[in-house]
């Protein structure tokens, strides 16, 4: 009886240690490979974000190359909220989701409407 009782805490002892180690991968903790877009914008400073520069006011590049409209100013908020930088990406009507989708961008600041096929496709706020 003895015996039974040593074999189930080596195996309950192999199966703890088992578990722990699938959660690392190539070397890394379990929660940096499943790191959040926002966690991974907070500790590199940055952000990619996509923003259409065809579609005044909202968002479109002027005349001296500089991106304005409300899109833009939201962004900017946005980074200055969060304490981050913000690189503008240019997107337009087709590119904006297919860039979330790719990880082109980490978010899109674009004009959107909320329909209920784009929200199989990507998260709204």
């Amino acid at each position: 009886m003895r015996k039974f009782y040593i074999i189930t805490i080596i195996l309950l002892s192999l199966t703890i240690i088992a578990s722990a180690c699938s959660g690392l991968n190539n070397g890394l903790s379990a929660n940096a490979a499943t790191q959040s877009i926002y966690e991974k914008a907070i500790a590199e400073g940055s952000a990619r974000a996509g923003i259409r520069f065809d579609n005044p006011p909202l968002s479109f590049i002027n005349t001296e190359g500089e991106w304005v409209g409300f899109d833009v100013d939201l962004a900017s908020a946005l980074a200055d909220q969060l304490a981050i930088e913000i690189e503008m990406v240019k997107v337009d009507e087709s590119t904006r989701i297919s860039f979330l989708q790719e990880g082109k961008i980490d978010l899109a600041v674009a004009s959107m409407n909320h329909t209920r096929q784009r929200d199989d496709a990507v998260d709204f706020s």
